[in-house]
């Protein structure tokens, strides 16, 4: 299990998990990004304004690779200024308590 780190202007994330749900991208979080990062880190990564959309997305090792190709493909991703994207391992996440998450976030019991 991997959990995706998703960062890009303010307005583009709808249209980039849609097309990723097809991906098997199992759940994701959008939160509204809004800092006052120096100059130098903004141009270091790439981003040119400060208001952005960060998603926490999770899917599985293999699906991972497929989803960033398509985030390059699609959105032209690591074209600059389009956002940064990268994977970090969960080793301890289960089974049960990624359902338990997916279930809390589509607001069942």
């Amino acid at each position: 299990m991997k959990l995706l780190l998703i960062i890009t202007d303010k307005g583009r994330t709808s249209s980039m998990l849609k097309s990723c749900q097809e991906l098997n991208l199992l759940t994701a979080v959008t939160f509204i990004g809004k800092g006052t990062a120096p100059t130098e880190i903004l141009d270091a990564l790439s981003l040119a304004e400060n208001d952005k959309d960060v998603v926490f997305a999770l899917a599985n090792n293999e699906d991972v690779s497929p989803i960033l190709n398509h985030l390059e493909e699609e959105f032209e991703f690591t074209k600059r200024g389009m956002g940064v994207a990268c994977a970090m391992s969960l080793n301890s996440i289960s089974s049960a308590a990624l359902k338990m998450l997916n279930d809390q976030l589509k607001g069942e019991n």
